[in-house]
């Protein structure tokens, strides 16, 4: 099975750092999905920078997929309903603890993601 990793502008390392190692445990490859444009910018940095470190130093198959819709979390519950997927990988810990309205933003994202038990048949895991 897949593991789905939805990214946006910044490089989760320790996301990304649990990503591999499960998907070397079980022989999964690892999809990392960003919006075309979130709040009208192209912003794909953080799949970018997620692919490169991850190409560079794994060979862990990659698969990178720019989705659309407003909301991330939605997008990717949506994507991973389309391909055999094992599981989502979030890191709301370390992103809930940045300060202000970045904070917020975040622990949207997590809760979004998190609310959507009815379409939730690919478990997340919260790193």
């Amino acid at each position: 099975k897949n593991i789905i990793l939805p990214l946006e502008g910044d490089l989760p390392v320790n996301k990304i750092r649990v990503a591999v190692y499960l998907a070397k445990q079980f022989n999964s490859s690892i999809h990392l999905l960003s919006l075309e444009s979130i709040n009208g910018r192209d912003d794909l940095s953080g799949m970018k920078k997620a692919f490169r470190v991850l190409k560079e130093n794994t060979d862990v198959p990659l698969v990178c997929t720019t989705l659309t819709g407003h909301s991330l979390s939605r997008s990717s519950f949506q994507y991973a309903q389309t391909i055999p997927s094992g599981l989502i990988v979030l890191s709301p810990g370390a992103e809930t603890l940045l300060p202000g309205s970045m904070s917020n933003l975040f622990k949207r994202f997590t809760q979004s993601v998190l609310r959507t038990g009815d379409r939730g048949k690919v478990p997340v895991i919260t790193i």
